[in-house]
């Protein structure tokens, strides 16, 4: 073994206070405790390894308990030494945490885990495929896409930590009875660029221990879910090897059976390195689509990060179309008017309407021209009757001028109904779908301004929404100085030559654009420019921006105390002065949290004396820590869904075991 290995046993021995074991046959020192667990039933055996469920004597619960198989040859306990230290080296509420890690009274090496209740990935797709009535009513589609989703976060994680995992499949994958999701069996992952391992890859080779091997020792992972790079050694795996077993994972839920089955190993591996993917029958095309890029042969074809292949399917869950679908004009437009139904129905019905009328009154109007030229024939006919006539037609003519001022007021009040529909696009749709939104509303503007090009309340909306797009080329190509707006044109005259190459502001200048608003109207814009700014396909780190926003709604904050570990996904906020998380103007506001546009995991709250925990309502965080806050009031963390682990003081851990003493979130006091 070499030195991280002793200095990683040093430091379990130091974590649980108890002295070191002379010097084990692997070379390092690991404490032995031979009294401390009971060993009760084998609950799962693999290639190398039993895993026991044990009582945990010192802590008084169940664990899981991990050791190698008595006829493993000692030279292998590196092996299992290094899935655990590794294992315990990746800190993800999605993968299975490691408790302890020493030597049992035979010097075999242990390490002991969760003990989660619930089923793998694997036997609720076996329940699935026999038609399991409480299993259906559980699992369905939705669901299993999101469990996927929060695999992908734990992948995502690991990749960047340079681990890729190599065995994904069902049956690694835990799913517990309240919801989660956890992978396990890190035994064949390894350390991308790390040539320290390269040695164990060897030791894996070893038919007789792992029964996923084929007989030639060249592979590694389990047949129908590895990728082919896998299946010869000399191949470099990489995180697109794990992207490739996630696509075969989709379509196992999506079909309930493995992508790639056969008669025999070898007719699985030739299919494999074949890339002869059966084709899914009953699956939506853009799921079809993701699956076949995550299964590309060559790995160059497949997504390039687990975060972009996680991101098809969200946008598949929202009703975007994905990348790997190529997506023409008609599919975006059945897309769109499916997430905006309500809005698409208005217009449609303010569209027919005003046809309908308009063709209505025309033709009332022509029936009464026409009357009046016959009348006015038959006044050059019959000379006796022209006066008569004459007044007939005077008659006529004004009940048409009555009828074509009804004609223009009915149309004006249609017309008001399809202007407010295009309002609604940049002061509340906005939020939700920014980017069609913002494009709809700004297509209908430009279409108005050629009937009115003056018009100076269309000349406000367009420099209003160009804004919120950072178009501002577009404002100084207007020519027109509408009143209203002339604290936005200014801006735009000055903050557009800063304008990178994909059209937008760099961060820091964004955050600075936002410094610059100084009435309480642009508290608003300034929420529906970072939700633009946010969808649009960029890299940028948006916590300075946050950052303006928080201020201008907290004006005595002094921008001090918000931390965001973008690794992890961890928010902190230190500070009492840090009151307002969503806009204190309640026209034309979202009615969320502007962290909302962050990734969070996990959320602490230090110092926050006035903390509204309803402030951050819509949050997907799975661990929250307020302990150090002086909240009291926690009726609000009943209605957080993803919310796992609670964090509390001992005053907020009596009130929530009183007011919620059957809670099934995990919780932990400081």
């Amino acid at each position: 073994m070499n030195m991280d290995d002793l200095d990683f046993g040093h430091e379990f021995s130091a974590l649980y206070k108890e002295e070191l074991s002379e010097k084990s046959e692997t070379g390092v020192h690991y404490s032995a405790e031979s009294e401390r667990y009971q060993l009760e039933e084998i609950i799962a055996s693999g290639g190398m390894k039993n895993i026991y469920r044990a009582l945990d004597k010192k802590c008084e619960r169940t664990i899981a308990y991990a050791t190698p198989k008595r006829d493993i040859d000692e030279s292998l306990y590196e092996v299992f030494l290094r899935e655990a230290k590794l294992t315990a080296r990746l800190d993800h509420p999605n993968i299975m945490p490691i408790h302890d890690l020493g030597l049992n009274e035979k010097d075999q090496p242990y390490f002991t885990m969760d003990l989660k209740s619930g089923d793998s990935l694997g036997d609720i797709i076996a329940k699935l495929l026999d038609k399991d009535q409480n299993y259906r009513a559980t699992y369905n589609t939705a669901e299993l896409i999101n469990i996927f989703i929060k695999v992908c976060d734990a992948i995502a994680y690991a990749h960047q930590k340079n681990v890729i995992h190599l065995d994904i499949k069902p049956e690694n994958i835990q799913i517990g009875d309240y919801g989660e999701v956890l992978i396990c069996d890190w035994g064949l992952s390894k350390i991308v660029g790390e040539a320290d391992y390269d040695s164990l890859d060897e030791a894996l080779f070893n038919p007789d221990l792992l029964n996923n091997l084929t007989q030639h020792n060249k592979i590694k992972g389990t047949p129908g879910y590895m990728s082919p790079e896998q299946i010869d050694s000399k191949h470099p795996k990489s995180p697109q090897s794990d992207i490739y077993s996630l696509g075969c994972l989709l379509y196992a839920i999506m079909s309930l059976k493995a992508p790639l089955e056969g008669f025999d190993l070898d007719e699985i591996l030739k299919i494999t390195v074949k890339g002869n993917i059966p084709t899914l029958k009953k699956c939506p095309l853009p799921l079809k689509a993701v699956i076949n890029k995550s299964m590309a042969l060559n790995p160059e074809d497949r997504y390039d990060s687990v975060i972009e292949l996680q991101n098809e399917l969200k946008k598949y869950i929202n009703g975007y179309a994905t990348l790997a679908e190529n997506a023409g004009l008609i599919q975006e437009t059945k897309l769109f008017i499916k997430r905006n139904k309500a809005s698409s129905i208005i217009i449609a019905i303010a569209i027919v309407l005003v046809t309908a009328l308009t063709l209505f009154f025309i033709g009332r109007l022509q029936g009464k021209i026409d009357q009046i030229k016959t009348l006015h024939s038959l006044s050059e006919e019959n000379k006796d009757q022209a006066i008569d006539n004459a007044h007939q037609a005077r008659r006529a003519e004004a009940l048409a001028e009555s009828r074509l001022s009804e004609l223009k007021k009915n149309s004006q009040q249609i017309g008001k109904l399809y202007w407010q529909s295009i309002r609604n696009y940049s002061d509340h749709f906005v939020y939700k779908n920014p980017k069609s939104s913002m494009a709809y509303a700004l297509s209908q503007l430009q279409e108005i301004k050629k009937v009115k090009p003056d018009d100076a309340y269309i000349n406000t909306q367009l420099v209003y929404n160009f804004f919120i797009c950072q178009k501002f080329n577009e404002i100084k190509a207007l020519n027109y100085r509408p009143e209203l707006v002339s604290d936005l044109v200014r801006l735009s005259e000055k903050y557009a030559p800063r304008l990178e190459k994909n059209a937008l502001l760099k961060p820091s200048d964004f955050a600075e654009l936002v410094g610059n608003f100084t009435v309480k109207e642009r508290f608003n814009l300034a929420e529906k420019m970072l939700a633009y700014y946010q969808a649009s396909p960029n890299n940028y780190d948006l916590l300075p921006v946050i950052s303006a926003i928080l201020k201008l709604w907290n004006p005595q904050w002094d921008q001090k105390g918000l931390n965001y570990n973008k690794a992890q996904h961890h928010l902190s906020i230190v500070s009492k002065e840090l009151i307002n998380l969503k806009s204190p103007i309640l026209y034309r506001h979202s009615t969320l949290t502007i962290l909302r546009l962050l990734p969070i995991n996990k959320l602490t709250f230090i110092q926050s004396s006035k903390l509204d925990l309803t402030q951050i309502h819509g949050l997907n965080f799975h661990t929250l820590d307020i302990s150090q806050s002086s909240v009291q009031s926690l009726d609000p963390l009943n209605h957080f869904p993803h919310l796992e682990k609670l964090i509390l003081n001992k005053n907020q851990y009596k009130i929530w075991t009183k007011k919620f003493p059957n809670s099934p979130l995990q919780i932990t006091i400081k």
